[in-house]
């Protein structure tokens, strides 16, 4: 796994929005693997685009009411499925505020 621990913005903050894309070349199906740590008080919404198209989109709003990146709100390891063959993929958090990815992980046989 690849260690990240970085903030991925939502809508309130459009200059510092960044949704990382990646260029993958999967053998077969794969999965991305991302586990998020906490979500601001706004809370948070993930898209995950194969290609430009929402493919899954997963709902994290606020539970403990802190504004604490550092806290283990969710703690939760979310799987997007990669379909064989070459693809764009972006992970985009379209939510009011940030989350928090402590890691990324592709799992699956990957060429060139």
């Amino acid at each position: 796994s690849e260690d990240v621990n970085g903030y991925l913005q939502g809508v309130l903050h459009t200059h510092l929005r960044n949704p990382p894309t990646f260029l993958v070349n999967a053998k077969a199906e794969g999965k991305l693997r991302v586990k998020v740590r906490a979500v601001s008080m706004g809370g948070a919404r993930l898209e995950y685009r194969v290609d430009g198209g929402t493919t899954q989109t997963e709902d994290l709003p606020d539970r403990d009411g802190k504004n604490d990146g550092n806290a283990p709100e969710y703690d939760k390891v979310l799987t997007f499925p990669i379909p064989a063959g070459r693809h764009r993929l972006t992970l985009d958090n379209v939510g009011a505020d940030w989350a928090v990815v402590s890691w990324l992980e592709f799992v699956g046989a990957f060429a060139d």
